[in-house]
């Protein structure tokens, strides 16, 4: 998911911060298989031996825990787009209008020119 987020993210900063939260949520991923491993391996081995399991799974739950941390940081950038027309009051819907009508006059000027 951290590699959609820093690709759809349109500031550069949240493009950047996203990139570097995507190589840390590969790495505790990778981190967690390993531990997974260790619990599978120590599944029919002594009672000394498990306890290297149990630290596997106790380190899973703070990996986990980080993973899940990773994934709730939010964008820097602002919800709200404040170039949608939408939001624009409707003096200033007029004069952008205004602007864009003048810019394709000058344009159509050019080219006949």
């Amino acid at each position: 998911m951290g590699r959609l987020r820093a690709r759809l993210a349109a500031d550069e900063a949240d493009r950047e911060m996203f990139r570097h939260l995507a190589d840390a949520e590969r790495s505790l991923q990778r981190a967690l298989d390993t531990c997974a491993k260790v619990v599978r391996a120590q599944r029919n081995i002594s009672s000394y031996d498990r306890s290297k399991a149990l630290r596997a799974r106790k380190n899973q739950k703070v990996i986990q825990h980080a993973l899940s941390s990773i994934s709730s940081i939010g964008s820097l950038a602002p919800r709200i787009d404040k170039s949608d027309p939408d939001l624009l009051s409707e003096e200033q819907r007029a004069e952008l209008s205004r602007q864009r009508r003048e810019a394709r006059r000058q344009e159509r000027q050019r080219q006949s020119s």
